[in-house]
């Protein structure tokens, strides 16, 4: 389009010219209004599916609780006296980001240790010492056992069960990490990790809680509330592996066990906060010969990501 231009000298001279858009009202046009009202409907809808899907199923990934414990428990385990904790349901995803947490610190706190000794036991402990008694001239190559680190705690022995091989009738644990000591008569206990499953009755299921002590004060905890009136099975907890002095072909659990050539070593399951159940086992996994190790504890095979093995005595 051209457009007519009169100069100073009155001659008209042509110029190239675009002209503006025409003007246009606020607002949107019946295409946009239409796009953005099918937009909602599919928002909508894919909210409604969801909701209804949470509600059917029962089960809401890290579902918060309000479970009562037995009584006791809490004050032990964490220096409250209300018995009612508030905890996620499993799987409870946020948990297990606390859990990774006690993961680092346990590998951390391994790292500076001089000895390790996991005992197992039935009830819950108050055995969180800072320092164990040694005695005049004591020999720790005679007690490099969890058996024999035992015969250490005094009135606290009592708390713990021996066990042979695989705790497959123990529920619980504690791990005791020791440090280097300046006194030749005491060891300086590091940290202390328990690991306990509690059967509760409101509402009905398993707490599992992992905590770290640093003596008698909590340091760290996860825990976990796994629904459900089938009582757990997350058994072993623990495994004992000692020097092998022989081929390990007797079906007894302490000969099987006899598999660490040059130093102990545990293989210690934590409860995982990411899986459903705790009373899930693999029934896919073969059978095991009585005469091998494994038959103590193939039965925890893919039940947690939160397995170990650690040595017993690094300091021999």
């Amino acid at each position: 389009m051209l457009r007519v231009k009169t100069t100073s000298n009155d001659r008209p001279t042509a110029r190239s010219w675009h002209p503006s858009p025409a003007p246009r009202n606020a607002g949107f046009s019946f295409v946009e209004l239409l796009m953005a009202a099918a937009i909602l409907a599919i928002t909508v809808t894919v909210a409604v599916i969801a909701y209804s899907t949470i509600a059917s199923g029962g089960r809401r990934a890290g579902g918060g609780l309000a479970v009562t414990l037995p009584s006791g428990v809490a004050v032990n385990f964490y220096g409250i006296t209300n018995s009612v904790v508030a905890v996620s349901a499993a799987p409870a995803y946020g948990e297990t980001v606390r859990a990774e947490g006690m993961r680092n610190l346990l590998d951390t706190d391994l790292a500076r240790s001089v000895a390790v000794f996991c005992l197992a036991r039935n009830d819950i402990s108050t055995v969180r010492p800072s320092t164990v008694t040694l005695g005049v001239n004591f020999d720790p190559r005679t007690n490099a056992s969890p058996a024999g680190f035992r015969t250490l705690l005094g009135t606290g022995a009592s708390t713990f069960t021996d066990y042979p091989g695989s705790a497959n009738s123990l529920t619980n644990t504690s791990l005791f990490i020791l440090q280097a000591s300046t006194n030749s008569t005491s060891a300086k206990v590091l940290a202390t990790y328990e690991a306990d499953f509690v059967r509760t009755t409101s509402p009905v299921g398993t707490y599992a809680s992992v905590r770290r002590y640093e003596g008698a004060t909590l340091t760290y905890y996860y825990h976990v509330f796994y629904e459900g009136t089938n009582a757990h099975n997350f058994l072993p907890p623990v495994a004992y592996f000692e020097r092998s002095v022989a081929p390990a072909t007797s079906t007894n659990a302490i000969d099987r066990n006899r598999q660490a050539a040059g130093i102990p070593f545990y293989f210690l399951w934590w409860p995982d906060p990411a899986v459903v159940r705790l009373h899930e086992t693999n029934s896919a996994m073969p059978s095991v010969a009585t005469n091998l190790p494994r038959a103590g504890y193939s039965q925890m095979a893919d039940r947690t990501s939160l397995f170990f093995v650690i040595p017993a005595y690094p300091a021999l």
